[in-house]
């Protein structure tokens, strides 16, 4: 506590902060990266504008339906799919980067660092503006440490995630002053702050989620709950209208189980949130990762965050006593907008950076009980042991689970660019018979897009996370069959298409010149694929190719009528 009270402790947290994200340099240019550099150039089939690069489908069934015959997107896609993400701010810094430094991914990196820099220096300030200076030097180190800090400052087309949490942290801070000391120029910072945290992405909602918690339920807030709504009204009021305005530029997400919005699909979004509320929720308070949702372990996860969160109320009933009252009203408003905040991530992929926002209300939470729960007193025995089990989670294992993150995304990188190297980007065809893992499915193309104005073009066949089995039944066809859990049942399959979308026997669609029909469909997934060329199998114009045994192979076609299974083999990623 003596340490964390030093005037310069706030600057040695964000020079470790620093010094831990200097590992991400060696990551290069990394997946979703590929395609935005691709949309800047105009080399994609489908090229948004560079103010827009986060749309990620056209806006039309029409539109779909030709990128998907242009290899753009899997043959499965439902044409209802939309994917746009609108964030203008974060879209001009990434073609900023590239008009200024090009393909040299290191001082990309080095601008997100910068933003990153930026922000702690922003969430040290609104901590110590609430809590007393070592409890804000502790949360600043929490807030640092997370592993939803990774992402963000690690991976270029992430960045989003970092102007939108500075300006939430500076809109909210200056929002509290305002309530607190008077500060008139609080009454117009505040909202022109949140609001431009939106033009960065739709976590910057979590922003309005804590203000609007501090009216209702902050200190000071009016005895009245009808004064304390009319106190909330004008932020609520900025938050419906960019909601309509997002939904009629067409902004959200639409037929995707990656990503689910409230407005364009409210039922699959109250479902997504039962599950992902409570896996967000396990780690951020004990640092488990949500990612592992993406490979089937959702409802585990689920189950174990929600078991988390009754053990940290235990713990807080625990350390409520040795709280001062000076203290402790700030901690109801910040988990109430913490919790809120998530609703915003929950329509985003499972993942930690979804929690950068929230742990503007989880960190100091967390940095107060920590600072009481080795205090003398009552229950002092529960609150040292939830105390322990706390700090080496969020001060030893998540700092190393940082640096391993790092390493891992930097394997991907280079995974990907291993396997480009196979693929032949001058082929007009290229055709992923098997694979899983979107380190190449989905990446490789978006590499070899980048780098070549002739990028052949390319379709990806099957992402089944299991054995596939190929027959032959012709000259220039063959059928695929998955073994279980079949296809369309993973995480980056049904990105495309949830199920809410089934597939219909017969349902065929013609991709790089190819006919590939569902020959058979089980609870609206496919259970038997044909492929039909307009060319035979072993003609030069066409690379038929197979991810086997950590590398990309081309497929050696038996004879007609006979078949060869390939077994699943995981990816780059080491997962899928």
């Amino acid at each position: 506590m003596r340490w964390l009270s030093r005037p310069r402790a706030p600057l040695f947290v964000i020079a470790l902060a620093l010094a831990l994200a200097l590992p991400s340099f060696a990551i290069g240019f990394f997946s979703d990266d590929y395609a935005l550099i691709s949309y800047l150039e105009q080399r994609a089939p489908h090229s948004p504008p560079w103010w827009d690069l986060y749309r990620f489908t056209p806006g039309t069934d029409l539109g779909v339906e030709r990128a998907i015959a242009a290899g753009q997107m899997p043959w499965w896609t439902t044409p209802a799919l939309r994917l746009h993400f609108v964030r203008p701010l974060p879209s001009a810094l990434l073609a900023l980067d590239l008009a200024l430094f090009g393909r040299h991914p290191l001082p990309w990196h080095v601008h997100s660092l910068l933003w990153y820099a930026a922000l702690l220096f922003v969430v040290n300030a609104f901590f110590r503006r609430l809590l007393p200076a070592p409890t804000a030097t502790l949360a600043l180190l929490l807030f640092a440490l997370s592993d939803a800090t990774v992402f963000p400052f690690a991976w270029p087309s992430a960045r989003y995630g970092l102007p939108a949490a500075l300006c939430a942290a500076a809109g909210i801070a200056a929002h509290v002053r305002h309530r607190r000391d008077g500060w008139r120029a609080g009454r117009w910072l505040a909202p022109s702050m949140l609001t431009v945290g939106l033009l960065s992405g739709e976590s910057a909602l979590g922003g309005f989620a804590f203000a609007v918690a501090y009216d209702l339920v902050g200190p000071g807030a009016a005895p009245a709950l009808r004064d304390r709504l009319r106190r909330a009204a004008p932020l609520t009021a900025l938050v419906l209208a960019y909601l309509l305005v997002y939904a009629l530029v067409g902004g959200g997400a639409r037929a995707s189980t990656g990503y689910v919005s409230p407005l364009s699909d409210p039922g699959p979004f109250l479902a997504a949130a039962l599950t992902r509320l409570p896996t967000m929720l396990g780690d951020a308070i004990m640092g488990v990762p949500s990612e592992a949702a993406a490979i089937g372990l959702g409802r585990v996860l689920a189950w174990v965050g929600a078991v988390a969160t009754l053990l940290f109320v235990g713990f807080w009933r625990a350390c409520a006593g040795q709280i001062p009252e000076s203290e402790r009203g700030d901690l109801g408003w910040l988990t109430l907008g913490g919790c809120v905040a998530l609703l915003a991530g929950v329509g985003g992929f499972p993942g930690a950076r979804e929690l950068l926002v929230p742990n503007l209300g989880f960190a100091p939470v967390l940095a107060t009980l920590l600072v009481h729960a080795f205090e003398r007193g009552r229950f002092v025995i529960v609150r040292r042991i939830g105390g322990t089990i706390l700090a080496v989670v969020h001060l030893l294992l998540l700092p190393i689970n940082q640096v391993g993150n790092e390493r891992s995304m930097a394997a991907m990188a280079r995974g990907t660019e291993v396997a480009a190297r196979v693929a032949d980007a001058s082929a007009p065809r290229i055709f992923l018979v098997a694979g899983s893992d979107p380190m190449v499915s989905m990446y490789v193309p978006a590499l070899l897009q980048s780098e070549s104005a002739r990028m052949g073009c390319w379709a990806w066949l099957s992402g089944a996370r299991a054995a596939v089995t190929l027959t032959r039944t012709g000259p220039a066809a063959f059928a695929l069959e998955a073994a279980s859990p079949g296809f369309l049942h993973g995480a980056f399959e049904t990105l495309y298409r949830a199920p809410s979308h089934p597939m219909r026997t017969g349902e065929e669609v013609t991709v790089c010149r190819a006919r590939v029909r569902a020959a058979s469909v089980d609870d609206g997934r496919p259970a038997r694929i044909e492929v039909e060329s307009d060319v035979a199998l072993d003609d030069a114009s066409t690379s038929w190719l197979v991810w086997n045994d950590g590398k990309l192979e081309r497929v050696s076609f038996p004879a007609i009528g006979a078949s060869t299974t390939f077994a699943w083999t995981p990816g780059p990623s080491r997962v899928f």
